[in-house]
């Protein structure tokens, strides 16, 4: 569990990674971050696929942040369907 300063709770985490994540999340101040917060379900051109997310941060104006954490090298071939398809990559 990691405690966050900015919403006053502490927040599963499965990974380093992730842990790093509610860090910088919790410098960011939001205002609320929901671990695993629902399944994405979507058809594709070969059938249909799902995908639990990571977290749900909400920022301080309201806006919301969806984030998958996952080290690059555990990216398969078949996950970029998931994560990058009309995604813009930075």
């Amino acid at each position: 569990m990691q405690f966050m300063v900015s919403t006053g709770l502490h927040h599963s985490f499965e990974s380093l990674e992730e842990q790093l994540l509610l860090l910088v999340l919790d410098f960011l101040r939001v205002s609320e971050v929901l671990p695993q917060p629902f399944q994405l379900d979507f058809e594709h051109a070969g059938g249909r696929a799902g995908h639990v997310l990571d977290f749900l941060a909400v920022l301080p104006d309201g806006g919301l942040w969806l984030f998958d954490v996952r080290a690059g090298h555990l990216i398969k071939p078949a996950d970029t369907l998931k994560f990058t398809r009309g995604c813009n990559r930075r």
